[in-house]
């Protein structure tokens, strides 16, 4: 799979990589389906993931968590 790591998944789970990454991706989006799941690899191969959620206050990000 190609990563595109300049866009992060809103639905995470229809391009899970694991089980594991759609159960963990599933619980967060039922806490807060704001947030924004960036995929990544290793150089061998092994996925792991950044979340992040921007704060917009008119129209402008404010702070990302």
């Amino acid at each position: 799979m190609t990563l595109d790591k300049k866009k992060p998944f809103s639905d995470f789970q229809a391009v899970a990589r694991t089980h594991a990454e759609a159960e963990f991706s599933g619980a967060l989006f039922r806490l807060q389906s704001e947030i924004d799941v960036w995929p990544h690899e290793t150089a061998d191969g092994h996925p792991w993931l950044i979340v992040s959620m921007d704060f917009v206050e008119c129209g402008a990000v404010r702070d990302t968590l």
